[in-house]
């Protein structure tokens, strides 16, 4: 299935009642067949992206590395390491970037403070509450700053109004911080807050009409 989101909006994929329950499969990738070369962000002298030719044993860690900046992963169930804090959570993806401690250390503060959780960043996953675990699963996926987040079923298991407090996140860094935004997600109140919606029918995408969030 192919799809395109415009920068700095919200996207859902819901899947209709007829099919399956899984969603697994969905995969975000630049939008070429065969795997030649690599764009770089920002337009050439003639305003076309400039693409630079790399050899196959490249092409994995290229796009890893381009996937690690661009892209960031909010899971279900969290996926948090339970023997690590939050901040050291949240610190994870920055271990494979150049950056010093102590400007890792600044970015999680940072983050932390954005998702509300600044006073909880020693704690562990295990003193944690649901929404607050969800909260450090995003904080993880925005630390690097990227362009995109990718969130497989953020609310599904949270309470409704924890699940609330999350979308409103969401929205909060879709509105202000223009975090371009794709859920995946069962929950028709969750889809509600996204500007644009698309079904899942039996393999097939199926647009709903554009709107504006709630």
């Amino acid at each position: 299935m192919a799809f395109g989101s415009q920068h700095s909006s919200c996207l859902s994929l819901t899947p209709m009642l007829s099919c399956d329950s899984s969603l697994g499969g969905l995969r975000c990738q630049p939008r070429t067949r065969r795997c030649q070369g690599f764009i770089r962000n920002g337009p050439s002298r003639d305003r076309r992206p400039r693409v630079f030719p790399i050899v196959p044993t490249q092409r994995r860690l290229t796009f890893a590395k381009w996937r690690a900046r661009h892209i960031g992963f909010v899971f279900q169930f969290y996926n948090l390491l339970p023997v690590l804090t939050a901040a050291r959570n949240v610190e994870v993806p920055l271990l494979l970037t150049n950056l010093s401690g102590a400007q890792r250390k600044k970015n999680v503060q940072a983050v932390l403070e954005l998702v509300g959780l600044a006073d909880r960043a020693t704690h562990k996953p295990s003193e944690l509450s649901g929404g607050q675990q969800q909260r450090v699963s995003i904080a993880r996926a925005l630390v690097a700053d990227p362009t995109l987040l990718v969130c497989d079923e953020p609310t599904g298991d949270l309470d409704r109004e924890n699940a609330e407090e999350i979308l409103k996140l969401l929205q909060t860094l879709n509105r202000e911080q223009g975090k371009t935004i794709i859920m995946v997600t069962h929950d028709p109140l969750a889809a509600d807050h996204a500007s644009r919606t698309l079904h899942v029918d039996k393999g097939r995408l199926v647009d709903s009409p554009v709107r504006s969030a709630a």
